[in-house]
């Protein structure tokens, strides 16, 4: 009598993302906030909020160039014209102005509270700084490092992207599920979309599509027209959500999610559809993409140490 063969067996997937060993940083501790690649300059940049320090590292090897203080540090914007590095502080309430070619720390700006993200327009030389958990933006003259105003916003402001194509800036309010549009020509916001995400904070745009990419805190991924608002597309990712990085050339979007998992969702001419969820270290929720390399770089830590990990594309 024949017995019947057992069905073949279907290989798992493989991980897009294959991971190095993590980089324990000596003589820093605690979490960190957003993160950023210089990649003229071949660097991580990355604010250490809870070791109050700016961070930079090799790009290539993780090695560390320089440890900043910075009190509290969050979001970095870069200004390729003047050659400097603005840092937000959250606990102290100002921006850390330093040098992008030597490293050192040329200023503080004052701030009326916490800064959180921060985004330079080359267009009008303004650097933009949201207030953590405020309603306005504060907008820095980058080349006499002067804080020259404040926008009002309506909502609680999370992470900002800038179409250079369109001469708009695009702002999560993370409070209202809503994507605030700002004409940088007269610091005012001119259009409230919907995010099709609840509790936006990633954000990416694609210029060449006009396409705009929000991922939600409870788990939602949305693709919105960049001109019109008009919600295109949604689809389900790990939840916690905080930032999130994009490798234009390959169609990826690395979504950090706190719950130890990093949601790469791929995009092509015809489809957006999540590839896989990678897991990671709890409490890893920023990210940053080397498009050069097209390797992926996290960071997070414990009471009492730190880590950066370099995770390379298949």
């Amino acid at each position: 009598m024949l017995c019947a063969l057992p069905a073949p067996l279907r290989a798992a997937p493989l991980s897009p993302l294959v991971a190095d060993k993590p980089i324990a940083l000596a003589g820093e501790r605690g979490g960190f906030d957003f993160m950023q690649v210089d990649l003229p300059k071949n660097r991580l940049l990355i604010g250490h909020s809870k070791n109050n320090t700016f961070d930079v590292f090799n790009l290539k090897t993780g090695a560390e160039l320089a440890r900043i203080p910075s009190k509290g540090a969050q979001g970095i914007a870069i200004d390729p014209v003047d050659g400097k590095y603005f840092v937000t502080n959250g606990d102290g309430e100002s921006v850390t102005v330093v040098d992008r070619n030597s490293l050192k720390k040329l200023q503080t700006i004052p701030l009326s509270g916490p800064g959180d993200d921060a985004l330079y327009n080359e267009k009008n030389g303004t650097v933009y700084v949201a207030h953590d958990d405020g309603a306005n933006l504060w907008t820095i003259d980058a080349k006499t490092n002067r804080l020259t105003g404040s926008i009002p916003i309506p909502g609680v402001p999370e992470v900002l992207a800038f179409d250079r194509s369109a001469n708009r800036i695009f702002l999560n309010i993370k409070d209202k599920n809503q994507v605030a549009v700002i004409d940088p020509r007269t610091n005012r916001v001119t259009h409230l979309w919907e995010a099709g995400a609840a509790s936006p904070h990633g954000l990416q745009l694609d210029e060449a599509s006009h396409r705009l990419f929000v991922a939600g805190g409870t788990g939602q991924f949305s693709v919105l027209d960049s001109r019109s608002g008009r919600l295109i597309k949604s689809l389900a990712i790990a939840p916690r959500v905080d930032q999130m990085a994009f490798d234009r050339s390959r169609g990826r979007f690395f979504c950090a999610s706190g719950t130890g998992f990093l949601s790469v969702v791929k995009m092509t001419s015809t489809v957006v559809q999540l590839e896989a969820n990678v897991p990671v270290p709890k409490g890893a929720h920023t990210v940053a993409a080397d498009t050069l390399s097209h390797s992926v770089w996290i960071c997070y830590g414990t009471g009492s140490a730190s880590y950066i990990q370099k995770f390379r594309a298949r």
